[in-house]
């Protein structure tokens, strides 16, 4: 299962992304649940939103504590954009309302 989160808003985004985040159900920065056959419209989202397998639904419904991180830059560079593999579950935990790690 793939856990998509919203980072940045689509305002000034192409058309074809703006679609994408209402096809995908988009509404806010919480966390949305996907299967892998999404990945093609994942994709598309590359520098508005972050994505990794998890194994667990975690109800994430605030910003994380300690913030994102650089939300224009991609998570292999140390920001918050694209693909976090197995480290999403980290980010979940702290968007989720019984986290104390900072």
């Amino acid at each position: 299962m793939i856990a998509l989160v919203l980072v940045r808003g689509t305002n000034h985004a192409r058309p074809e992304v703006q679609k994408t985040v209402q096809h995908l159900g988009l509404k806010k920065n919480n966390a949305k649940y996907l299967e892998d056959k999404h990945k093609g419209a994942i994709l598309r989202l590359l520098n508005y939103a972050t994505w990794g397998t998890v194994t667990e639904k975690i109800k994430a419904n605030q910003p994380p504590r300690g913030g994102y991180g650089g939300i224009k830059t991609l998570f292999k560079h140390g920001g918050a954009l694209g693909d976090r593999g197995d480290k999403m579950g980290d980010l979940l935990k702290r968007m989720s309302d019984g986290s104390k790690k900072a």
